[in-house]
């Protein structure tokens, strides 16, 4: 298993978003308080499909990542309506929720006229909920977006990913301050799996290096490579 998949986020908690109004909405979704179908847009890379994988994880319970609860991809959806979206959420309620959920990634991707029998068939049932994403919110037209409650999620900071850092760096071992994690990812911009990379190097260059323990809670700077180890714009990138 990789350290992208073992890091993954499995709660709530785990994730990690720039402002805290998003993080209270999609929190909203996961505990059943809102259930008008949303639209979380935003560049790719922040966060939008985990988020509203671990909305329907909430809310589904063991039925998430079962045939019933499958995320659509609009490049191989191979039916002409959302029929089988209504038998999904049929099933869901027959197994006990209340409310059917669906996630539709890079909703973008489907036709004009597929977005045009999605926004009837919204306009046609109470029945459940869609949480889709697009990183395009410019492709989809006003009447389509009108059905959504939007919300726009940029890419954390390095800054906002401090504690869940330290969280995922202490779980291999490396238990750092919180200052010493800020200074260690000074200069980190990217995506999710571009921090589960950043911090892997880190953990494979302070282990072997056994500098982890040495570095000063109160250090000013960018913290100095081990040997053996240089850092391209911070980021450690390990010799052989």
């Amino acid at each position: 298993m990789t350290f992208l998949t073992r890091k993954a986020p499995k709660l709530l908690s785990d994730l990690v978003f720039h402002e805290t109004t998003v993080a209270e909405t999609i929190s909203d979704y996961a505990n059943g308080l809102r259930d008008k179908h949303l639209l979380l847009y935003g560049p790719a890379g922040s966060g939008k499909t985990i988020a509203a994988q671990m909305i329907l994880n909430t809310r589904l319970g063991s039925l998430a990542g079962s045939t019933v609860a499958k995320p659509i991809n609009p490049r191989d959806y191979g039916f002409d309506n959302f029929a089988p979206l209504l038998n999904d959420w049929n099933t869901q309620r027959m197994n006990g929720v209340l409310r059917g959920y669906t996630l539709i990634d890079e909703v973008d991707f489907f036709s004009d006229r597929m977005r045009e029998r999605l926004r009837a068939f919204i306009d046609s049932t109470e029945l459940g909920t869609i949480i889709a994403t697009t990183n395009n919110l410019h492709l989809l037209d006003d009447p389509f977006k009108d059905r959504f409650r939007k919300l726009h999620i940029v890419r954390p900071t390095a800054q906002d990913w401090v504690q869940r850092a330290q969280t995922v760096m202490a779980s291999e071992g490396v238990n750092l301050a919180t200052q010493q994690v800020s200074m260690l990812l000074n200069g980190f911009e990217g995506s999710a799996r571009n921090m589960m990379d950043w911090l892997e190097d880190y953990v494979f260059a302070l282990k072997r290096n056994a500098t982890f323990s040495a570095l000063p809670a109160t250090a000013v700077g960018c913290v100095k490579p081990a040997p053996g180890v240089t850092l391209i714009n911070g980021k450690p990138t390990l010799r052989n």
